[in-house]
């Protein structure tokens, strides 16, 4: 044998992801002027290339995948709902079994591992996208209930100062503190009834405001 002839499927190269990387806008399903995976795509589709080319003796869910997590935080992180990075990495794995298909059909135990080395990095890059959405939403709650504690104190305040104070020329004073603590309760409130929408922003870095 030749010491220079490959033996099975060859070392991708950077040709390999740019035709895979052109290959999803021709697919059924693909949105026409709209990139189908942020800047790191490349970085992704290069990982399952060197998966898909790895030796079979580890299980999917034990191989390291990095890029596919990134992908998922980068979605959550840009604001993209978790549907749409599915369609988007489910079109880049068809590309990938479309290009190692074109490169020399692989015997059906090589198409197996490699469509449970596409589903595992789906899935993975799904898993980090919810990380970041748990994240987010459990800021954003904190956020809100610092909000509202601090509206309900100075509600507090002012009843006890209606039932204390014996000062002539307080009473509008007091109403007006609790009439501005309200108003800013009633927009939380409104912010908490489009919470879904405010969770694709980070939250404040801390809870602030005074009653």
């Amino acid at each position: 044998m030749n010491p220079n002839e490959q033996v099975g499927d060859p070392e991708p190269g950077p040709d390999v992801v740019d035709e895979i990387l052109s290959r999803q806008g021709t697919h059924e399903g693909a949105r026409a002027g709209e990139p189908l995976a942020p800047r790191e795509a490349r970085t992704f589709v290069e990982e399952l290339l060197r998966s898909s080319l790895a030796g079979d003796e580890e299980p999917t869910w034990r191989l390291p995948m990095p890029e596919a997590e990134n992908l998922g935080r980068a979605w959550a992180e840009a604001g993209l709902p978790g549907p749409d990075l599915l369609r988007e990495a489910l079109l880049v794995c068809q590309s990938v079994e479309e290009a190692m298909e074109a490169r020399g059909g692989r015997e059906r135990h090589g198409r197996r591992r490699l469509r449970a080395i596409l589903d595992e990095a789906v899935v993975r890059a799904l898993m980090a996208h919810g990380a970041v959405e748990k994240e987010r939403r459990d800021g954003w709650l904190s956020f809100y209930s610092h909000e509202m504690r601090n509206r309900l104190n100075t509600l507090m305040n002012a009843t006890w100062l209606l039932r204390n104070t014996d000062r002539e020329g307080q009473l509008q004073r007091i109403c007006d503190m609790s009439d501005r603590a309200i108003k800013r309760m009633e927009a939380t409130i409104r912010e908490v009834r489009d919470v879904e929408q405010v969770f694709t922003r980070p939250p404040p870095p801390r809870p602030g405001g005074r009653g």
